[in-house]
């Protein structure tokens, strides 16, 4: 943003999240500080292109110190396929719907584990908190274990959910490729784009 120096700056912390039980407390602040910043300098970046800076700051971060609250998150829109004649013609992203997937080293989940620690947001009763019948949970101990980091950690997600279920808007897709990405992002993975949708789809 090219900002850094032209003043001095103080920040006041006002903590409403408690820390370490993997309800997304680095990804907030760090969220609430890139949007203070933004006001503050008058940089006009959209509530996206704040989303994507934060995701940067955490692949720089990646995993240091003792790893403990070490957070990754990522948000994916809602789509819709088969419009148009023949049923399949044309497809479209929705900008500004989707899922949020924030997950978090807790050091209360066993390494090699997985907890759900919070559903919220458009049916999230219809999700299950156990990661057996959970499909973020699934798609999160899929990926670990391809890419050989399984064991290392054990990992809090919470799903923000914006997609209505069961109603063909990819919402299992938009959820599973948003905990790609988010552990991706975590673990410093350094995978592309395209590398998480052919993640994805094996």
């Amino acid at each position: 943003m090219n900002a850094n120096s032209a003043v001095g700056i103080s920040i006041s912390l006002q903590n409403g999240i408690p820390k370490d039980i993997g309800l997304g407390l680095t990804a907030a602040t760090t969220v609430a500080t890139f949007t203070a910043i933004n006001d503050l300098f008058g940089l006009g970046m959209s509530n996206l292109e704040i989303i994507k800076a934060c995701m940067s700051s955490d692949r720089i971060s990646g995993l240091e110190g003792d790893h403990v609250g070490a957070a990754a998150f990522a948000f994916t829109p809602t789509t819709i396929a088969a419009l148009g004649p023949h049923n399949g013609m044309i497809g479209c992203v929705i900008q500004g719907v989707g899922d949020m997937v924030t997950v978090t080293v807790d050091p209360s989940v066993p390494h090699g584990l997985i907890k759900i620690s919070l559903i919220k947001g458009l049916e999230h009763h219809k999700l299950s908190f156990n990661p057996i019948f959970n499909c973020v949970a699934i798609a999160a101990d899929s990926f670990m274990s391809m890419m050989n980091v399984n064991s290392a950690v054990g990992i809090s997600i919470s799903i923000q959910k914006g997609i209505p279920i069961d109603m063909g808007q990819g919402s299992t897709s938009a959820t599973t490729v948003a905990t790609f990405a988010a552990l991706n992002d975590l673990f410093g993975l350094g995978m592309s784009n395209l590398d998480i949708v052919k993640a994805f789809m094996s």
